[in-house]
């Protein structure tokens, strides 16, 4: 219960707003407390909404106040220190509002309390929402007008999320695309120096190399969907990565990613080079699905290439 003198002076700062040439007693009381007149909800610019709570504010006595709710809750809790009802524009406790907004109410509740240093009134204000949302206080607080920016939790976690999959995807694909023509240029200048040897010399350097330590690894896209080679690099050079060479026993690089230019096979085929056939098996489990493991045809011809992976319109 208040005390008679708290409940007198509370009646003295609320009929400072309401009674006729009482200006200068408003601007005192204003001073020392505030008052909440009206309560709205408005869409901004940013397809997000903003609660405004309207009436006479001290700023300085509103700086520290945040919004309290607990993860993936609908109902969150405002308490602001030295803060009345405006009996002549507040006259219903629970301001509720339309279908088409993503409050639902705000429960007003007038208190006093007795636990801080200094005793003070204070407003609760109980806000129920339509869906889980996450709010920001919007700076600055003027004497006027107390804001908080409203925004879908659920839209900000599935746009945060695509925006890092993106990311994630575009960087991959860059450090590819880098890393294909920093190596097409290496094969260029190996093809080079092995254009004097004979076929003979290259089947027999094929035949005595019988302990590979790398494998070279190229991803040719038969889909029709331009994202799939990119997106099977990412998760055989990055995700799979480790697990694989462990499984080898040698190290392994995406040496090159190309879009086929007629996608015409409907089996996913894995081509491999001698010496190669446990790569291209534990490469086949690993991708799922349907496909082919074959020897590579005139291995003599893909210098630099160990396993050559052929997506085909089957692929998924």
């Amino acid at each position: 219960m208040m005390r008679p003198i708290q409940r007198l002076c509370a009646i003295v700062a609320l009929l400072a707003f309401t009674l006729p040439g009482a200006e200068l007693l408003a601007q005192s009381v204003s001073t020392q407390g505030n008052i909440i007149r009206n309560i709205v909800v408005i869409p901004d610019e940013n397809e997000d909404y903003i609660l405004q709570i309207k009436g006479i504010f001290t700023p300085q006595s509103l700086s520290q106040v945040r919004m309290r709710h607990k993860a993936n809750s609908t109902k969150m809790t405002l308490i602001l220190p030295n803060t009345l009802l405006d009996p002549t524009n507040m006259k219903r406790k629970v301001v509720s509002f339309d279908e088409s907004l993503p409050l639902e109410s705000v429960n007003t509740t007038e208190g006093y309390n007795r636990k801080s240093e200094n005793p003070n009134f204070q407003t609760t204000l109980e806000i129920l929402s339509r869906k889980v949302l996450r709010t920001e206080l919007i700076e600055p607080i003027t004497s006027s007008l107390l804001q908080f920016r409203l925004v879908d939790a659920e839209k900000q976690n599935r746009n945060a999320k695509n925006m890092f999959s993106d990311r994630a995807l575009k960087s991959a694909r860059d450090r590819q695309e880098q890393f294909s023509a920093k190596r097409q240029q290496e094969l260029e200048a190996q093809k080079q120096q092995t254009a004097s040897k004979t076929r003979s010399d290259a089947n027999e350097i094929i035949k005595q190399y019988q302990k590979p330590v790398v494998l070279q690894l190229s991803l040719i896209n038969g889909t029709g969907n331009p994202k799939k080679g990119y997106q099977l690099s990412v998760y055989l050079g990055n995700m799979q990565k480790k697990s694989l060479e462990r499984r080898l026993g040698l190290k392994m690089d995406v040496v090159n990613i190309a879009n086929a230019k007629r996608p015409e096979i409907k089996e996913s085929t894995i081509f491999y080079k001698e010496n190669y056939l446990k790569a291209a098996l534990t490469l086949a489990q690993r991708i799922g699905g349907k496909q082919r493991v074959m020897p590579m045809q005139n291995q003599h011809e893909k210098i630099g290439v160990d396993v050559e992976i052929y997506l085909g319109t089957n692929y998924r």
